[in-house]
Protein backbone atom coordinates (compact mmCIF):
# COMPACT_ATOMS: atom_id res chain seq x y z
CA UNK A 1 0.00 0.00 0.00
CA UNK A 2 2.81 2.31 -0.51
CA UNK A 3 0.57 4.80 -3.45
CA UNK A 4 -1.83 4.60 -0.81
CA UNK A 5 0.25 5.79 2.21
CA UNK A 6 2.08 8.60 -0.34
CA UNK A 7 -1.28 9.83 -1.11
CA UNK A 8 -1.89 10.38 2.34
CA UNK A 9 1.57 11.98 3.29
CA UNK A 10 0.85 14.68 0.23
CA UNK A 11 -2.45 15.51 1.31
CA UNK A 12 -3.42 17.43 4.44
CA UNK A 13 -6.50 19.51 4.36
CA UNK A 14 -7.77 22.06 7.33
CA UNK A 15 -10.64 20.80 9.45
CA UNK A 16 -12.25 24.11 8.05
CA UNK A 17 -11.52 23.19 4.37
CA UNK A 18 -13.25 20.01 5.12
CA UNK A 19 -16.00 21.29 6.77
CA UNK A 20 -16.37 24.10 4.50
CA UNK A 21 -16.16 21.50 1.42
CA UNK A 22 -18.88 18.99 2.81
CA UNK A 23 -21.41 21.37 3.57
CA UNK A 24 -21.32 22.13 -0.29
CA UNK A 25 -21.15 18.57 -1.74
CA UNK A 26 -23.76 17.29 0.48
CA UNK A 27 -26.81 18.79 -0.41
CA UNK A 28 -25.49 18.41 -3.83
CA UNK A 29 -25.10 14.22 -3.42
CA UNK A 30 -28.66 14.40 -1.53
CA UNK A 31 -30.09 15.86 -5.11
CA UNK A 32 -28.69 13.53 -7.56
CA UNK A 33 -29.47 10.38 -5.81
CA UNK A 34 -30.74 7.64 -8.03
CA UNK A 35 -32.66 4.60 -6.98
CA UNK A 36 -33.31 1.57 -8.93
CA UNK A 37 -36.05 -0.80 -7.71
CA UNK A 38 -35.38 -4.19 -5.93
CA UNK A 39 -37.60 -6.74 -5.42
CA UNK A 40 -38.60 -6.19 -2.53
CA UNK A 41 -36.24 -3.49 -1.52
CA UNK A 42 -34.90 -0.03 -3.20
CA UNK A 43 -31.18 -0.04 -3.41
CA UNK A 44 -30.80 3.43 -3.65
CA UNK A 45 -27.26 4.55 -5.52
CA UNK A 46 -25.96 7.71 -4.85
CA UNK A 47 -23.56 10.40 -6.34
CA UNK A 48 -20.29 10.43 -4.68
CA UNK A 49 -19.31 13.77 -2.72
CA UNK A 50 -16.32 14.24 -4.70
CA UNK A 51 -18.82 14.60 -8.28
CA UNK A 52 -20.99 16.65 -6.16
CA UNK A 53 -17.74 19.19 -5.70
CA UNK A 54 -17.45 18.87 -9.13
CA UNK A 55 -20.97 20.31 -9.74
CA UNK A 56 -20.44 23.37 -7.44
CA UNK A 57 -17.23 24.04 -9.32
CA UNK A 58 -14.51 22.71 -6.40
CA UNK A 59 -11.11 22.63 -7.72
CA UNK A 60 -8.87 19.46 -7.69
CA UNK A 61 -7.66 19.88 -5.17
CA UNK A 62 -10.60 20.39 -3.32
CA UNK A 63 -11.79 16.96 -4.68
CA UNK A 64 -8.65 15.44 -3.38
CA UNK A 65 -9.77 16.73 -0.05
CA UNK A 66 -12.96 15.00 0.07
CA UNK A 67 -10.88 11.86 -0.77
CA UNK A 68 -8.52 12.77 2.27
CA UNK A 69 -11.42 12.46 4.66
CA UNK A 70 -12.61 9.39 3.50
CA UNK A 71 -9.05 8.00 3.78
CA UNK A 72 -9.04 8.19 7.09
CA UNK A 73 -10.75 5.47 7.87
CA UNK A 74 -7.39 3.20 6.06
CA UNK A 75 -4.57 5.99 8.30
CA UNK A 76 -2.36 3.72 10.63
CA UNK A 77 -3.16 5.92 13.40
CA UNK A 78 -7.18 5.99 13.26
CA UNK A 79 -9.36 4.62 16.26
CA UNK A 80 -10.05 1.20 13.99
CA UNK A 81 -6.65 0.45 12.73
CA UNK A 82 -6.50 -2.47 14.72
CA UNK A 83 -9.83 -3.65 12.91
CA UNK A 84 -8.36 -3.44 9.21
CA UNK A 85 -8.06 -7.21 7.19
CA UNK A 86 -5.17 -6.43 4.98
CA UNK A 87 -3.99 -8.66 2.12
CA UNK A 88 -7.30 -10.91 2.41
CA UNK A 89 -7.63 -11.52 -1.39
CA UNK A 90 -5.71 -12.32 -4.72
CA UNK A 91 -6.79 -13.39 -7.78
CA UNK A 92 -4.38 -13.34 -11.55
CA UNK A 93 -5.40 -14.26 -14.90
CA UNK A 94 -1.63 -13.93 -16.26
CA UNK A 95 -1.70 -10.57 -17.54
CA UNK A 96 -3.45 -8.92 -14.54
CA UNK A 97 -3.08 -9.07 -10.45
CA UNK A 98 -6.62 -7.95 -8.30
CA UNK A 99 -6.16 -8.11 -5.04
CA UNK A 100 -8.18 -6.49 -1.75
CA UNK A 101 -5.43 -4.69 0.00
CA UNK A 102 -7.61 -3.57 2.77
CA UNK A 103 -10.86 -3.41 3.57
CA UNK A 104 -13.27 -2.43 6.90
CA UNK A 105 -16.81 -3.42 8.14
CA UNK A 106 -19.12 -3.14 10.57
CA UNK A 107 -21.26 -5.04 8.38
CA UNK A 108 -23.47 -2.12 7.76
CA UNK A 109 -20.69 0.15 6.38
CA UNK A 110 -18.13 -1.45 4.67
CA UNK A 111 -15.08 0.37 2.81
CA UNK A 112 -12.12 -1.50 0.67
CA UNK A 113 -8.92 -1.10 -1.20
CA UNK A 114 -8.48 -2.53 -4.46
CA UNK A 115 -5.37 -2.70 -6.71
CA UNK A 116 -4.92 -3.98 -10.21
CA UNK A 117 -1.51 -4.33 -11.42
CA UNK A 118 -0.42 -5.15 -14.79
CA UNK A 119 1.76 -7.95 -15.52
CA UNK A 120 2.88 -7.64 -19.40
CA UNK A 121 1.88 -5.22 -22.05
CA UNK A 122 -1.48 -6.99 -22.43
CA UNK A 123 -2.44 -6.33 -18.86
CA UNK A 124 -1.10 -2.80 -19.30
CA UNK A 125 -3.05 -1.70 -22.40
CA UNK A 126 -6.30 -3.67 -20.63
CA UNK A 127 -6.03 -1.58 -17.60
CA UNK A 128 -5.74 1.71 -19.77
CA UNK A 129 -8.94 0.92 -21.39
CA UNK A 130 -10.38 -0.54 -18.95
CA UNK A 131 -10.07 2.04 -16.71
CA UNK A 132 -9.60 5.25 -19.15
CA UNK A 133 -11.64 6.92 -16.25
CA UNK A 134 -12.94 6.08 -13.66
CA UNK A 135 -15.73 8.80 -13.51
CA UNK A 136 -18.01 8.56 -10.36
CA UNK A 137 -21.42 7.56 -11.62
CA UNK A 138 -25.10 8.48 -10.54
CA UNK A 139 -26.87 5.07 -12.35
CA UNK A 140 -26.66 1.61 -10.81
CA UNK A 141 -26.24 0.52 -14.20
CA UNK A 142 -23.20 2.18 -14.93
CA UNK A 143 -21.81 0.69 -11.69
CA UNK A 144 -22.51 -2.40 -12.74
CA UNK A 145 -20.88 -2.20 -16.06
CA UNK A 146 -18.08 -0.86 -15.13
CA UNK A 147 -17.67 -4.35 -13.30
CA UNK A 148 -15.97 -2.99 -10.46
CA UNK A 149 -17.56 -2.65 -6.99
CA UNK A 150 -18.41 -3.95 -3.96
CA UNK A 151 -21.69 -5.38 -2.12
CA UNK A 152 -23.31 -6.95 0.66
CA UNK A 153 -23.43 -11.08 0.54
CA UNK A 154 -26.90 -12.51 -0.28
CA UNK A 155 -28.08 -8.85 -0.34
CA UNK A 156 -31.47 -10.26 -1.79
CA UNK A 157 -31.97 -13.18 0.17
CA UNK A 158 -31.20 -11.00 3.15
CA UNK A 159 -33.65 -8.12 2.40
CA UNK A 160 -30.98 -5.64 2.43
CA UNK A 161 -31.76 -2.06 1.69
CA UNK A 162 -28.00 -0.46 0.81
CA UNK A 163 -25.88 2.20 -1.37
CA UNK A 164 -23.11 1.47 -3.18
CA UNK A 165 -20.80 3.34 -5.37
CA UNK A 166 -21.31 6.39 -2.98
CA UNK A 167 -17.98 7.44 -3.15
CA UNK A 168 -15.91 4.94 -5.25
CA UNK A 169 -12.80 6.43 -6.83
CA UNK A 170 -9.29 6.05 -7.76
CA UNK A 171 -6.68 6.42 -5.58
CA UNK A 172 -3.63 6.70 -7.47
CA UNK A 173 -1.94 8.13 -11.02
CA UNK A 174 -2.67 4.97 -13.98
CA UNK A 175 1.07 5.67 -14.84
CA UNK A 176 2.68 4.91 -11.42
CA UNK A 177 4.01 1.02 -11.19
CA UNK A 178 1.88 -0.16 -13.67
CA UNK A 179 -1.24 -0.58 -10.85
CA UNK A 180 -4.48 1.26 -10.37
CA UNK A 181 -5.70 1.72 -7.02
CA UNK A 182 -9.82 2.11 -6.16
CA UNK A 183 -11.24 2.53 -3.34
CA UNK A 184 -14.73 0.79 -2.86
CA UNK A 185 -17.75 1.24 -0.37
CA UNK A 186 -21.22 -0.19 0.11
CA UNK A 187 -23.79 1.02 2.80
CA UNK A 188 -26.58 -0.08 4.53
CA UNK A 189 -29.71 2.19 4.87
CA UNK A 190 -31.79 0.27 7.37
CA UNK A 191 -30.33 -3.14 8.41
CA UNK A 192 -27.21 -5.66 9.16
CA UNK A 193 -26.08 -7.53 6.08
CA UNK A 194 -27.16 -10.46 8.12
CA UNK A 195 -24.17 -12.20 6.74
CA UNK A 196 -20.74 -12.50 8.01
CA UNK A 197 -19.26 -11.94 4.30
CA UNK A 198 -19.25 -8.82 1.64
CA UNK A 199 -18.83 -9.77 -2.30
CA UNK A 200 -16.28 -7.40 -4.32
CA UNK A 201 -17.10 -8.01 -7.98
CA UNK A 202 -14.44 -7.38 -10.05
CA UNK A 203 -13.54 -7.96 -13.94
CA UNK A 204 -9.99 -9.23 -15.61
CA UNK A 205 -8.46 -8.43 -18.61
CA UNK A 206 -10.56 -11.70 -20.64
CA UNK A 207 -13.90 -9.55 -19.68
CA UNK A 208 -14.60 -12.45 -17.75
CA UNK A 209 -16.77 -10.88 -14.18
CA UNK A 210 -15.66 -12.82 -11.00
CA UNK A 211 -16.02 -12.02 -7.33
CA UNK A 212 -14.79 -12.43 -4.01
CA UNK A 213 -16.68 -13.32 -1.00
CA UNK A 214 -14.80 -12.14 1.60
CA UNK A 215 -15.37 -12.80 5.35
CA UNK A 216 -15.44 -9.41 7.58
CA UNK A 217 -16.72 -10.88 11.20
CA UNK A 218 -13.37 -10.20 12.43
CA UNK A 219 -13.71 -6.39 11.99
CA UNK A 220 -15.46 -3.19 13.11
CA UNK A 221 -18.24 -4.55 16.08
CA UNK A 222 -21.61 -3.06 15.67
CA UNK A 223 -23.31 -2.06 18.81
CA UNK A 224 -27.38 -2.38 19.85
CA UNK A 225 -28.23 0.85 21.90
CA UNK A 226 -31.52 1.00 23.67
CA UNK A 227 -33.44 4.34 23.38
CA UNK A 228 -35.78 5.45 26.18
CA UNK A 229 -38.60 5.78 23.95
CA UNK A 230 -40.68 7.28 26.76
CA UNK A 231 -39.23 11.19 26.04
CA UNK A 232 -40.10 11.31 22.15
CA UNK A 233 -41.80 13.58 20.59
CA UNK A 234 -45.07 13.32 19.33
CA UNK A 235 -44.62 11.86 15.83
CA UNK A 236 -45.83 9.13 13.80
CA UNK A 237 -42.94 7.01 14.54
CA UNK A 238 -40.77 6.69 17.48
CA UNK A 239 -36.87 6.18 17.96
CA UNK A 240 -36.19 2.97 20.15
CA UNK A 241 -32.52 1.97 19.82
CA UNK A 242 -29.81 3.01 17.17
CA UNK A 243 -26.58 0.60 15.40
CA UNK A 244 -23.44 2.38 16.32
CA UNK A 245 -19.99 1.74 15.40
CA UNK A 246 -16.93 4.00 14.61
CA UNK A 247 -18.16 4.24 10.90
CA UNK A 248 -21.76 5.11 11.47
CA UNK A 249 -24.97 5.41 12.95
CA UNK A 250 -28.43 4.34 12.00
CA UNK A 251 -31.52 4.68 14.34
CA UNK A 252 -34.19 2.66 14.58
CA UNK A 253 -37.71 2.59 16.07
CA UNK A 254 -41.77 1.51 15.87
CA UNK A 255 -43.95 3.12 12.98
CA UNK A 256 -46.92 4.79 14.59
CA UNK A 257 -48.35 5.46 11.40
CA UNK A 258 -46.60 7.05 9.33
CA UNK A 259 -46.18 3.72 6.35
CA UNK A 260 -50.09 3.34 6.81
CA UNK A 261 -50.63 7.13 5.70
CA UNK A 262 -49.05 6.12 2.41
CA UNK A 263 -46.48 8.70 2.66
CA UNK A 264 -49.22 11.23 2.34
CA UNK A 265 -48.46 12.89 5.47
CA UNK A 266 -45.74 14.93 5.50
CA UNK A 267 -43.84 14.17 8.82
CA UNK A 268 -39.85 13.43 8.33
CA UNK A 269 -37.17 13.37 10.16
CA UNK A 270 -35.28 16.92 10.66
CA UNK A 271 -31.99 15.62 9.20
CA UNK A 272 -30.57 19.50 9.71
CA UNK A 273 -31.62 18.63 13.40
CA UNK A 274 -30.17 15.32 14.26
CA UNK A 275 -26.83 15.66 16.24
CA UNK A 276 -24.16 12.62 17.38
CA UNK A 277 -23.07 14.99 20.17
CA UNK A 278 -19.45 12.96 22.35
CA UNK A 279 -19.08 13.33 25.76
CA UNK A 280 -17.37 17.40 25.60
CA UNK A 281 -20.11 18.51 23.74
CA UNK A 282 -19.10 18.80 20.41
CA UNK A 283 -21.01 17.31 17.44
CA UNK A 284 -19.42 14.47 15.27
CA UNK A 285 -19.14 15.08 11.45
CA UNK A 286 -21.52 13.11 9.35
CA UNK A 287 -22.41 12.71 5.99
CA UNK A 288 -25.00 11.24 3.31
CA UNK A 289 -27.50 11.18 5.36
CA UNK A 290 -30.59 8.80 4.46
CA UNK A 291 -34.34 8.88 6.55
CA UNK A 292 -37.40 7.53 6.70
CA UNK A 293 -37.90 3.58 5.05
CA UNK A 294 -39.39 0.46 6.20
CA UNK A 295 -37.76 -2.68 7.24
CA UNK A 296 -37.49 -6.11 6.09
CA UNK A 297 -40.08 -8.35 8.38
CA UNK A 298 -36.82 -10.47 9.09
CA UNK A 299 -35.53 -7.64 10.94
CA UNK A 300 -36.69 -8.04 14.81
CA UNK A 301 -37.44 -5.64 17.02
CA UNK A 302 -38.07 -2.27 14.93
CA UNK A 303 -40.23 -1.65 11.99
CA UNK A 304 -38.89 1.41 10.43
CA UNK A 305 -35.21 3.01 9.84
CA UNK A 306 -35.66 6.56 10.71
CA UNK A 307 -31.92 7.98 9.79
CA UNK A 308 -28.74 6.46 9.45
CA UNK A 309 -25.04 8.16 8.23
CA UNK A 310 -21.56 7.51 8.18
CA UNK A 311 -19.17 9.15 9.93
CA UNK A 312 -16.53 11.23 8.32
CA UNK A 313 -13.77 9.40 10.05
CA UNK A 314 -14.03 6.62 12.15
CA UNK A 315 -15.12 7.57 16.32
CA UNK A 316 -14.28 6.57 19.58
CA UNK A 317 -18.52 4.99 20.00
CA UNK A 318 -17.42 5.22 24.29
CA UNK A 319 -17.06 8.91 23.50
CA UNK A 320 -20.38 9.34 22.19
CA UNK A 321 -22.61 10.47 24.72
CA UNK A 322 -25.73 10.70 22.98
CA UNK A 323 -28.01 11.79 20.13
CA UNK A 324 -30.70 14.77 19.29
CA UNK A 325 -33.36 14.01 17.05
CA UNK A 326 -36.94 16.05 16.45
CA UNK A 327 -35.76 18.31 19.07
CA UNK A 328 -35.11 15.67 21.89
CA UNK A 329 -32.12 14.68 23.27
CA UNK A 330 -31.55 10.86 23.85
CA UNK A 331 -28.39 10.12 25.93
CA UNK A 332 -26.71 6.95 25.72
Amino acid sequence: MNEFNEAMDKICPSDEQKSRMFDNALSMAEASSTSVKKRPKMKVIAVSLIAAAAMVGTTTAFADEIKTAFYNFFKDDSTISEQIIENIYEDTDGHVDFSVSRIVSDKMNTYAIVKYTALDETGKKWLDKRFASFDIVGKAEDILNRGLYIEPDNYEDHYVNFSFGLNDEEITDSAEDNSRVFKLSCNSNDVVFDSDYVKVRYVMSSGEERYARLNVSESVELIDIKLDSSIAADRLYTPTGVKLSPLGIMVYGKDKGWFSSNHEIEEHVDIGAFKVVTKDGSVIKCTNYISMSDVSEKEKGYDIQIISTFFKEPVDVYNIAGIWIDGIYFEF
